[in-house]
């Protein structure tokens, strides 16, 4: 039996209709079309197969790959640094409990997620997504070959296309209800959408993880969720130390001049503390990482106070992108301080990986 990746379908659909607008000239505003054309790039770039990673790229590909990345954030490498530094204490993680949730589970847990976490606001334009659903979300095994690609949105349609990659495990739940968060923020905001907005683009989904997770211990019950907890808050830590480690590299080699070749890049990498250069690189996202410290933040502001955490969620969502450095002080006039509570939450995840370790 043949499978088909339905993205490919819906890719072709969307790119023959949105040829058709472009065509016929039935888009007039000048503003509108410009965002036409950004979509029909998208589109054909993906049945183009050029989202497809690159696997044969050198050792010092892949390094200066990753350091163009650290450059363009080089304003909150101290924010990196001091989440890295407030994180050290070793935890120790358990097996995240696998489930057999279906189809159906999967989205009508997500569903009363939002409507019990989130406002009228947020709650209605999830649920513009939610209604689409039947032909708008997709949940494939993990290891499914297709496009690199993943949940994606066409502005000219407003349409959001989320995949979940499943693992069969509770993971599988905060998974959906990150990328629904994706599709919400679009609708909020689809001319500024946050996803564009690098580095940004992960915090209001990050901050979904952090409340999913609480919000559906209370449902399961019995510490099914514990596990999960301590395992997505260890592999942030790790990557912050992983991006650390990085800057000083990058350090020595702005001190020292470029690495000639992947033996030298290997031996300084291990002065800097990196013992698995190969990995490191392949395996430290920049933007997730980043966006987690600023998700803490929204974390205990909405632990303290739902209504003012959202109402300032809101305020970021629909903030117009100018330049990261005054994006960054706009997060600050919204009460928004990195690693304000990094350390808080960092003693309760050690604490609750000692109780479960003591379970087992």
């Amino acid at each position: 039996m043949v499978h088909f990746n339905w993205t490919i379908d819906q890719i072709r659909d969307r790119y023959s209709y949105l040829c058709h607008l472009y065509s016929e000239n039935k888009i007039n505003n000048e503003e509108q079309r410009q965002k036409l054309i950004e979509d029909l790039a998208l589109l054909k770039s993906m049945l183009e197969d050029k989202c497809l990673e690159c696997h044969d790229a050198s050792l010092l590909e892949r390094y200066h790959g990753k350091t163009e990345q650290l450059e363009d954030i080089d304003y909150l490498w101290g924010e990196i640094r001091d989440f890295s530094i407030c994180t050290k204490e070793d935890f120790a993680t358990v097996p995240i409990k696998t489930c057999s949730l279906s189809r159906k589970d999967l989205l009508d847990l997500t569903h009363d997620f939002y409507k019990h976490c989130f406002d009228h606001f947020f709650f209605g334009n999830f649920m513009k997504s939610f209604y689409r659903r039947r032909d708008h979300i997709l949940f494939e095994p993990a290891n499914t070959p297709g496009l690199k690609e993943e949940s994606f949105s066409i502005n000219t349609t407003k349409e959001s296309f989320l995949k979940v990659k499943r693992e069969f495990t509770y993971d599988d739940l905060i998974t959906t209800a990150h990328e629904y968060m994706h599709a919400t923020s679009f609708l909020i905001n689809a001319e500024h959408f946050l996803y564009s907005k690098e580095p940004y683009s992960e915090i209001d989904s990050t901050l979904v993880e952090l409340l999913a997770c609480d919000y559906f211990e209370g449902v399961f019950k019995d510490h099914k969720m514990d596990a999960l907890k301590v395992a997505l808050h260890k592999k942030f830590c790790d990557d912050a130390h992983n991006m650390s480690h990085l800057m000083s590299l990058y350090e020595v080699e702005s001190e020292l001049g470029c690495f000639k070749c992947n033996r030298d890049l290997r031996r300084r990498a291990t002065e800097c503390g990196i013992t698995n250069l190969d990995s490191v690189l392949d395996d430290t996202p920049i933007v997730p990482t980043l966006d987690y410290i600023f998700a803490i933040e929204f974390y205990y502001l909405y632990k303290g106070n739902r209504e003012k955490a959202l109402n300032t969620l809101k305020k970021f969502i629909m903030m117009e992108y100018e330049d990261d450095v005054r994006y960054t002080r706009e997060l600050g006039n919204l009460g928004l301080f990195p690693n304000a509570n990094s350390r808080e939450l960092h003693k309760e995840r050690v604490m609750l990986s000692r109780t479960l370790k003591k379970r087992q």
